[in-house]
């Protein structure tokens, strides 16, 4: 049973969730869990009790704890795992377009070579150092650091006949900028600091690829509280939490919660961009946690068999 919020799952996973005899409930949140003797009951906003043997949580780990911690979980201890937890910026901004051609690079030989896989578009390193930094100082990069993604020069079916769909993020951006300034205006007719933004994300790829910004036909902007607010990544941190090496591998989201579990939380395993390897499109964690799970259920199935036959 899986229950979330909007959720990106495509048409073919939930065609083979609804084969293995799943049921999905999208747009009503999760908001407690409380553990049980036969295992656990997720409450929900719209006041559902689910009861489930175990729980494969994939949302953020910092709401996993807002979780656990409305659920009755230790309180004390929730608080020790997040004093630790560094949510850092992440991929701040992202710009998604519609265009009627691919951007053509002049570097590289063939089409293919700039567009059939994930172009960083940086000068030198001293670019990302300072683009990092400036957003840990809660500003924004002299110069975009800019990841470009043609995914219809792949899939063609994904955009109308004769357009394609282009993402673009731009490296690093604060979710809270340190002078006050708010991504999104409140005053009607003023041109947001999201859009501004955009507008500089998109001239940075014409730079590489001159000509690129005519062929835009629309665009949608997600700046990091936007990010935060329609996807539940804390702090628009599209990984979950800063990928640095104290928080990576064992070690990720933290020692204690490292091993897609939670302790004194029996049944919960964690998945998903906060757990070991991180963010990216991997499947690699939900797979290590799918493992865990089926195991610990054949060895509680072992220990009731042999238990009851000894008797």
């Amino acid at each position: 049973r899986a229950v979330g919020g909007s959720g990106a799952l495509t048409e073919a996973m939930i065609a083979r969730l609804q084969r293995d005899g799943a049921e999905l409930t999208l747009g009503d949140a999760v908001t407690s869990l409380v553990r049980r003797s036969h295992g656990w009951t997720t409450r929900t906003a719209s006041g559902r009790e689910i009861d489930s043997r175990i729980v494969v949580a994939g949302c953020h780990i910092v709401t996993t704890l807002d979780l656990l911690e409305a659920g009755g979980h230790d309180s004390a201890q929730i608080a020790r795992w997040r004093s630790t937890i560094r949510v850092g910026p992440g991929i701040g901004t992202a710009v998604r377009l519609a265009t009627d051609a691919l951007p053509m690079y002049p570097s590289a030989d063939r089409i293919e070579d700039g567009t059939h896989g994930l172009a960083l578009l940086v000068r030198d390193r001293s670019q990302l150092r300072l683009a990092h930094g400036h957003a840990l100082a809660g500003d924004l990069p002299p110069t975009p650091a800019v990841l470009g993604m043609s995914f219809s020069a792949l899939d063609p079916t994904i955009a109308p006949p004769g357009q394609h769909q282009i993402s673009l993020w731009s490296q690093w951006h604060p979710h809270t900028l340190a002078d006050g300034r708010q991504w999104r205006s409140n005053v009607p007719g003023e041109r947001s600091l999201a859009e501004f933004e955009a507008d500089r994300i998109v001239a940075e790829l014409d730079r590489y690829a001159p000509g690129f910004a005519a062929s835009v036909l629309d665009r949608f902007v997600q700046s990091p509280p936007d990010i935060e607010r329609e996807l539940g990544l804390i702090g628009g941190n599209i990984m979950h939490l800063d990928m640095s090496l104290d928080q990576m591998m064992m070690w990720r989201p933290h020692p204690q919660l490292a091993g897609h579990r939670v302790p004194g939380a029996d049944r919960l395993y964690l998945t998903g961009a906060s757990t070991h390897p991180g963010g990216g499109v991997t499947a690699a964690s939900g797979r290590s946690a799918a493992r865990i799970a089926i195991a610990d259920a054949r060895a509680a199935r072992r220990r009731t068999f042999f238990g009851r036959k000894r008797e």
